[in-house]
């Protein structure tokens, strides 16, 4: 009886049609990777749904009792006192359309009734 000995690389080697269908499946994954990362880079805001308007009002409406906002980041805690919501009705340029737009106590300070304001369409 004659026994044949086999290498211990060659017992170790996958068949020919594994290794292809592995580097097949890879490179899917990659290529699904790829794709995906490219369109959800190009979700963002399109023109058409930016808006242009004039502020036509201001509003404010104090709240009862100022809220406090901790914000975390940047390795930093912010804290802020909010006393009331503010409020721009805005006027679109394109539709005529008035919109009630909520921006920040900063943002509400800064701009006057008869500025230019781009928001996003709700």
């Amino acid at each position: 009886m004659v026994a044949k000995k086999i290498s211990a690389s060659a017992e170790r080697t996958p068949p020919r049609r594994d290794v292809l269908l592995a580097i097949g499946l890879g490179l899917a994954v990659l290529a699904f990777l790829v794709w995906a990362f490219l369109s959800v880079g190009s979700r963002t805001a399109s023109a058409n749904r930016l808006t242009e308007g004039v502020i036509t009002a201001k509003h404010f409406a104090p709240r009862p009792q100022p809220e406090t906002e901790l914000t975390i980041g940047g390795g930093e805690l912010r804290r802020r006192e909010i006393s009331g919501d503010c409020t721009f009705t805005v006027r679109a340029r394109d539709s005529g359309r008035d919109y009630q737009v909520p921006v920040d106590e900063a943002t509400f300070a800064a701009r006057q009734v008869g500025d230019r304001f781009v928001f996003l369409r709700p």
